[in-house]
């Protein structure tokens, strides 16, 4: 009988074989076995590296050993990851090499320091993606590594949740930037930016404010703008809230004379003067001027006025809406009446929460009536909502939650935690992650809202005050028994306050004690890490007989 040894195989077995493995585990496996395995590798697996859910031991191995001879023929990389973002560029950064060939950078990090290193390979990359933890205001050295002429071949950049400002824009340089996504402080920074973006084509903005100071953007010429951006055909443009009285209006002036547009989202999350929002106003001032365009939404949310709001629909009824452009629009208001949402279909926005407070006195421009199914299914582009996030004492009830089936992640703030039906025959099967802020909990809490209505929770996301009111909670006895608990196998603790006037520390290991099953922790100190309660926290979980532990990160806001 004939043995075949695994380094004899043709090339093209091997590769089916590596189909059934990792990408990073392929080369942690096999590379520097012998030459032709290396080659192989080479032509195959060395374009694109992607490293942001390894172990730190396939990671180290990877710097150390094989990044130093495969750097050349790298393309893509990405790197750090919600885990381990600061740890994974830390340690990648001592092993930095030429990357002559890198085109395509991928970067999750936790504040704009981790960054400095990598921003030298920006001048050679096509695509730049950055991706930050926590919501930042970006310093003068990015926007300038960013928006320069030396960035010749950067075609694609997406940073989200960091904020640039252009005030110091003098600085700047024509940049070549074909497709950009980034939030900007001020709406006047936008019109800045137009003057260095000639070849832009799709563009994704968030403005964070609308300037109290109008006089620059009052005086702006808006009739050059097709000039500066004749290329740009997407247009995606979100505001947190227009507050001046003619904010709108100047809006649509900046969007009408963008006339190479062809697809166009508009979103305000929050707009002072409703009077401006009418239908015919909107196809004859917006919309008309722009001949290219073919698909429009948009996004409204203001004060609810019941006079002014229900004839706003009526304006939507018309053939331009109906029967041209062959849109749905709706409009209803929250629970509480506080608000008036009034929006296109299908819901395209991904980061706007409008259905947490619940939908009343709907309507719609056709004429429709409401339909469960047809608006569970709109709003499938949201991932995170929160339940009467305008009442947070209220407790829920099943007509709120049901809002809630395409959710991912769930956040509840104080007494919302409490369910208005005792038994609740409704499941979210879709969530899997639930944040918790200030939770003023109960043994139905945790038996029937989190156990029955959320089965497939595994992320749970809790602060300080919240763990210190489960822990103090006397119905808690048999907690660990818990259904929830049991299948909970990722653990952020945030916020954890401990000075040193403040040691009491058993609550935490009290807490954790509740969890058999976790696969990933990660705890976050205010002031600072206390070593002798770390060491406590490791000696608990590795006491386990069924430890899982795979992750644990422990850093504090003040000193990562």
């Amino acid at each position: 009988m004939s043995i075949t040894i695994f380094e004899t195989l043709p090339n093209e077995i091997l590769i089916e074989i590596f189909d059934y493995i990792k990408q990073h585990e392929i080369m942690y496996l096999f590379f520097n076995q012998n030459r032709r395995f290396n080659y192989l590798l080479s032509n195959y697996y060395a374009n694109d590296i992607d490293l942001r859910y390894t172990s730190y031991k396939i990671f180290n191995y990877y710097c150390c050993s094989i990044i130093p001879l495969i750097a050349s023929t790298i393309r893509s990389l990405k790197l750090g990851y919600e885990h381990c973002s600061t740890e994974q560029l830390y340690l990648f950064s001592k092993h930095l090499v030429a990357f002559d060939n890198l085109k395509y950078l991928h970067l999750y990090c936790r504040q704009e320091q981790d960054l400095e290193l990598y921003l030298k390979f920006v001048k050679n990359l096509y695509c730049l993606t950055i991706t930050i933890d926590d919501h930042i205001s970006l310093s003068n050295q990015m926007t300038r590594c960013l928006f320069n002429k030396i960035n010749f071949l950067l075609e694609e950049c997406s940073i989200r949740n960091g904020v640039f400002s252009l005030k110091n824009h003098q600085y700047l340089s024509i940049c070549f930037l074909q497709i950009l996504t980034i939030e900007l402080e001020f709406y006047s920074h936008l019109l800045i930016l137009f003057d260095f973006i000639p070849h832009i084509k799709r563009l994704n903005i968030k403005l964070k404010w609308f300037d109290f100071n109008v006089y620059s953007i009052i005086n702006y010429d808006y009739k050059t703008i097709h000039m500066k951006i004749r290329h740009l055909s997407n247009l995606k443009l979100h505001f947190n809230q227009v507050l001046l009285s003619n904010g709108y209006n100047l809006i649509v002036l900046l969007i009408r004379h963008i006339v190479s547009l062809q697809h166009l989202s508009l979103s305000i999350s929050y707009l002072s003067n409703y009077s401006v929002i009418n239908g015919q106003c909107m196809e004859i001032d917006l919309l008309s001027p722009l001949s290219n365009l073919i698909e429009f939404n948009f996004y409204f949310r203001f004060s609810y006025n019941n006079q002014q709001n229900n004839s706003i629909i009526s304006s939507f009824r018309n053939d331009y809406w109906l029967l041209k452009r062959k849109q749905k629009i709706i409009s209803y208001t929250d629970r509480y009446e506080n608000d008036f949402y009034l929006y296109s279909l299908s819901f395209v926005f991904d980061d706007i929460d409008c259905i947490s407070n619940g939908i009343f006195n709907y309507k719609a421009n056709d004429d429709d009536d409401y339909d469960d199914d047809c608006i569970f299914q709109s709003y499938s582009t949201i991932s995170s909502a929160t339940p009467y996030a305008y009442d947070l004492f209220w407790s829920l009830h099943d007509d709120i939650l049901r809002m809630f089936k395409n959710i991912k992640c769930l956040k509840f703030y104080l007494n919302s935690c409490r369910l208005a039906n005792k038994a609740s025959s409704l499941v979210l099967a879709n969530v899997n992650t639930i944040i918790c802020h200030y939770l003023q909990p109960n043994q139905q809490l945790f038996e029937e809202h989190f156990s029955h209505m959320l089965p497939n929770v595994y992320i749970l996301k809790i602060d300080d005050v919240s763990i210190r009111h489960v822990v103090d909670e006397q119905s808690f006895l048999d907690i660990r028994n818990t259904y929830f608990f049991k299948h909970i196998t990722e653990l952020h603790m945030n916020g954890l306050i401990i000075d040193d006037s403040n040691e009491k520390t058993d609550y935490i290991l009290v807490f954790l004690r509740y969890f058999s099953n976790i696969k990933i922790i990660k705890l976050q100190f205010v002031i600072k890490m206390h070593i002798q309660l770390i060491q406590s926290i490791l000696d608990l979980l590795i006491s386990n007989k069924r430890c899982l532990l795979s992750f644990i990160q422990f850093y504090s806001l003040h000193n990562n």
